[in-house]
């Protein structure tokens, strides 16, 4: 296996190396870009593995070896299926001719006489252009042809009849290389014709520099294709071509762009006084204790009611005794409700950690709209991991979405995929953010949710 590093401003243009260097049959093994629109500022690369077979590198170099640089750049401009074609019959050609050797001495060499030649000639046009190095006719004849070529008059060993048929065979000869000469210009003519069709093709088509980097840097960053589509039609339609080809202004615009949707609400507790409940659900663990002991040391006379149903509580966290919070533990769903309507009465503000694992959907249905039914100043926010898979995620919001008024992203300085944090909330727009997780120190590492907070850690700005 012969394996290659390959560099280039762009994903296409480092592609085209692979290409002309490898050729089509090249396999991709890794390709590393930098990490963020900020690259606009400085000399970006693409770096690109590749690898190929020893034997189809070997196929390829034979035919690099018969073109110049020129023809190497027009024959690498064709399809790949078109290269891999030619070379593959280059090759075949090639493999049929006779291989050299000593063969005693050469005594036994095949003499190429005026009349192999001329099967030569008729043989295929495309053999006959690929044979690019094709073997010199032998300037040897045989001991009679030797002869007679150099003492016809006085030779006696041939007849005026042999003399007759040999001119023949010249004149024969010569009418199929002019014939096998027109053939070629015209065909030398036709390639001409294609190629440049193909590279006018080829410049219509060309992507703005722009666009092309811009896109190639979010398909890196794990953005949905969907998402690319959709805002890349956007920029064709407001941005001029000029525009197009400046990273600068493209990046830009995409930053606009994902900005406007990432939909974000403050909490509902900071607008009211006391009195409040805010739920905080989750199935798996995703830091939800964590954040119910931040949350409640925000407010002013907070309670913290969590419930597990299987009775598995954690330890009172060192936050919740600095800050003197209580903090009550509940295991069936009627001590969970008296110990809410105790504290709502009380005129507290209630944070409840309710990690939900009822095993039919409808029980938790049931249970969220029986909350609401008895509170009207109640908030229900879903609590999902950065660093949870992205299938996982989605399947909590997809449950919940119908129930809950915003969701929580805990473990946000963990987070090793922003880009799948953005799918899965462009695909659950109409549910804001709320909150951002950022590590373990409360009340320090909570902050409202914002979209420039995300486009900063994503684009690493």
């Amino acid at each position: 296996m012969y394996v290659r590093k390959f560099e280039g401003e762009s994903l296409d243009e480092a592609l085209k190396k692979v290409k002309s260097e490898l050729g089509p049959d090249a396999i991709i093994l890794k390709t590393i870009t930098n990490n963020g629109l900020k690259g606009a500022f400085k000399k970006s690369k693409i770096e690109i593995t590749a690898a190929i077979s020893e034997q189809n590198y070997i196929k390829k170099a034979k035919v690099d070896r018969v073109m110049d640089n020129n023809q190497k750049e027009n024959f690498y401009k064709a399809p790949a299926a078109s290269i891999n074609h030619m070379i593959n019959e280059y090759d075949h050609f090639q493999s049929k001719k006779p291989a050299a050797g000593y063969g005693n001495l050469g005594l036994n060499k095949v003499v190429n006489t005026v009349s192999k030649t001329s099967e030569k000639i008729k043989s295929s046009l495309d053999d006959f252009l690929n044979d690019a190095e094709e073997p010199q006719i032998e300037e040897k004849s045989t001991f009679q042809e030797r002869s007679y070529i150099q003492e016809p008059e006085s030779s006696q060993n041939f007849s005026d009849g042999r003399v007759d048929n040999l001119v023949q065979n010249n004149k024969q000869l010569e009418s199929l290389v002019q014939k096998q000469s027109i053939q070629i210009d015209v065909l030398e003519k036709k390639l001409f014709e294609l190629t440049e069709k193909l590279t006018h093709e080829n410049v219509s088509q060309r992507e703005p520099k722009g666009m092309a980097f811009a896109k190639s840097t979010l398909r890196s960053l794990d953005i949905s294709e969907k998402i690319i589509s959709n805002i890349v039609k956007k920029m064709q339609f407001e941005l001029s071509e000029h525009d197009l080809e400046s990273s600068d202004l493209v990046n830009d615009f995409i930053l606009r762009e994902l900005n406007e949707h990432i939909n974000t609400e403050r909490a509902k507790f900071s607008e009211v006084e006391d009195g409040f409940i805010t739920v905080l659900l989750s199935e798996s663990s995703t830091g939800q204790s964590s954040m119910a002991v931040k949350m409640a040391i925000l407010q002013e006379n907070a309670h913290v009611i969590c419930f597990r149903e299987d009775k598995l509580f954690e330890d009172e966290s060192l936050a919740s005794k600095l800050y003197n919070l209580e903090v009550f533990n509940t295991s069936t769903l009627s001590e969970l409700m008296a110990q809410i309507r105790k504290s709502y009465a009380a005129g507290k503000k209630i944070v409840v950690d309710l990690k939900l694992r009822f095993k039919e959907s409808d029980e938790s249905k049931k249970f969220i709209e029986t909350l609401k039914r008895s509170y009207e100043e109640i908030e229900f926010l879903v609590n999902i991991s950065a660093i949870q898979e992205e299938k996982y995620n989605r399947k909590i919001l997809s449950k919940y979405k119908n129930f809950v008024d915003g969701v929580i992203i805990n473990y946000i300085d963990q987070c090793v995929s922003f880009g799948s944090i953005i799918n899965l909330h462009f695909d659950y727009n109409d549910t804001p953010l709320k909150f951002f997780g950022t590590g373990y120190t409360a009340p320090d590492d909570i902050e409202g949710a914002s979209a420039e907070r995300l486009l900063c850690e994503m684009f690493d700005l």
